[in-house]
């Protein structure tokens, strides 16, 4: 349970930088 949470969580900050750089791009 504790790592799926973990790989979770890492897959959350995973899609919150792409869509940070994706943003980054557009501009």
């Amino acid at each position: 349970m504790e790592r799926s949470g973990n790989f979770y969580k890492a897959i959350q900050l995973g899609y919150i930088l792409i869509s940070i750089l994706i943003g980054c791009m557009a501009y």
